[in-house]
């Protein structure tokens, strides 16, 4: 919707730009010089409009949105791990039932200790990371 209404903002930039000038000109026939506003009825009034008001509403509004996500977002992000947390403490807790359980727990220990670590990396700007799987460039 933002970039649509960009479009229009622009287009109507384009009609005060291009074509109001040309119904101005020498060469323009007398019938329609001086006649603007019949061919383009209050493009002036939709160009201030959208420009000045619509358009830097929408963008505040968007902008507004995504300031207010923001921090909630960074909490999402730490479910995953949260939730690995979870499963080694259940797993810990059923450990003298189960002894298979010892091998599942250290998986999830060590997942849960690499999310962890990629989540502390990706709070520090500019921190290089090696990935896990480093992609390997297909042969051609």
């Amino acid at each position: 919707m933002l970039s649509s209404e960009r479009q229009y903002v622009a287009v109507l930039n384009g009609v005060e730009d291009t074509y109001l000038p040309v119904l101005e000109g020498p060469d323009t026939p007398s019938s329609l010089r001086g006649k603007a506003n019949l061919l383009f009825p209050n493009s002036a009034s939709f160009s201030t409009f959208h420009s000045q008001y619509l358009l830097p509403s929408m963008e505040g509004a968007l902008l507004q949105r995504q300031l207010q996500q923001d921090p909630f977002s960074k909490y999402c992000l730490q479910a995953p791990t949260q939730r690995l947390e979870q499963c080694c403490d259940v797993l810990e807790e059923l450990g003298g039932l189960n002894p298979a359980s010892d091998s599942s727990l250290s998986i999830l220990r060590h997942a849960r200790r690499h999310g962890e670590d990629l989540r502390v990396s990706d709070l520090i700007v500019g921190c290089p990371y090696l990935p896990m799987f480093p992609v390997v460039p297909a042969n051609t």
